[in-house]
């Protein structure tokens, strides 16, 4: 049987159904990856993926991990592996365009420009396979803001906000 993930005691508690996230409330999970609730809820998210499926999800998720405790190198090559696996993972797509955002702010003026650059290229890939996909979208916004195009930026925040309200980093 799955675990839910709206029954009071997984809230705030590990699920081995969103593969280490951590259920915060209905929608939303502390790796910020795009896991359907339905998926987790009927116990399809992991179990209908192929073994090399899961394996580029954890890989992507490690990734992930890497970024957030600033180790670069590692999260990008980990995440390289990944996006050029012939299979399509939209969360290592993601992944690298923040990198490449959070990057862009350390460096100098014209590897600034490479690296946002190549931020637009996977984030956009990541909302390509995902349309909705709240990270991608706020990403993409603080982006656009970085890059002077404001009316772009506007936009992907107001598509943001419309999906979840309450997320914080879409009134950046």
């Amino acid at each position: 049987n799955p675990l839910d993930p709206n029954a009071p005691e997984n809230k705030n508690d590990f699920n081995w159904e969103t593969t280490s996230s951590m259920i915060l409330d209905d929608n939303h999970y502390k790796t910020g990856h795009d896991i359907p609730q339905v998926a987790i809820s009927r116990g399809i998210f992991l179990r209908s993926m192929s073994s090399d499926e899961t394996l580029l999800f954890h890989l992507s998720t490690i990734g992930y991990t890497l970024l957030t405790t600033k180790n670069y190198d590692s999260a990008e090559g980990v995440l390289l592996y990944v996006v050029k696996s012939p299979l399509i993972n939209p969360l290592a797509y993601g992944n690298l365009g923040i990198l490449y955002l959070d990057q862009a702010g350390r460096s100098g003026m014209r590897e600034e420009m490479v690296l946002l650059n190549l931020s637009a290229k996977y984030l956009t890939m990541a909302l390509k396979l995902n349309p909705n996909s709240y990270p991608a979208l706020t990403n993409l916004g603080i982006l656009s803001n970085r890059k002077r195009m404001y009316a772009l930026a506007l936009d992907y925040f107001d598509r943001a906000i419309k999906l979840e309200p309450n997320g914080v980093k879409a009134y950046w």
